[in-house]
């Protein structure tokens, strides 16, 4: 599914399809905070989907910038380097090399324009993207009522 295909969905919901209350680039920056949330609750139920892996070493390797969460217990020592990057090394002096391979949960990548595609692969995924929108723009309202006030304008979608 594209950006634009997911957009359609949302303005149905919201009664917006001449694009008179949401911009696409409103709606693109919600869609990729939507986005988030879900991969949070999804790293918080140990979704698989989300799982990346990297390399330890003992000079130590830079803190991944879509990092969410560690999939296991490592015992790390978390320190900014000079760049303003956070750096992860081995927390035992000893270390041995053995075990280099960590994996983490990971934020999906952002959205620019309305041709990317949504890297989510399920429906269900799709589904609750599409509702989350929904909801960050009416200010946490679950209600699937169409149309929107001002005030859900303005407290959901900067």
């Amino acid at each position: 599914m594209t950006v634009n295909e997911i957009l359609i969905l949302v303005r149905q919901r919201l009664n917006d399809m001449e694009k008179t209350t949401f911009s696409d680039e409103e709606l693109i920056h919600v869609l990729n905070d939507a986005m988030d949330s879900i991969c949070v609750d999804m790293s918080e139920s140990y979704d698989p989907d989300l799982l990346k892996t990297i390399e330890l070493n003992t000079t130590g390797v830079k803190l991944p910038d879509d990092f969410i969460a560690w999939q296991g217990q490592f015992a790390l020592t978390y320190m900014p380097n000079s760049d303003g990057d956070t750096v992860i090394t081995p927390m035992d002096g000893e270390w041995d090399g053995e075990n280099a391979t960590l994996k983490y949960f990971a934020f999906k990548k952002h959205v620019s324009s309305l041709a990317d595609k949504i890297p989510f692969r399920t429906s269900a995924h799709l589904k609750k993207l599409m509702n989350q929108c929904i909801t960050e723009i009416k200010g946490g309202n679950t209600n699937n009522s169409k149309g929107t006030s001002d005030t859900d304008r303005n407290s959901g979608a900067s």
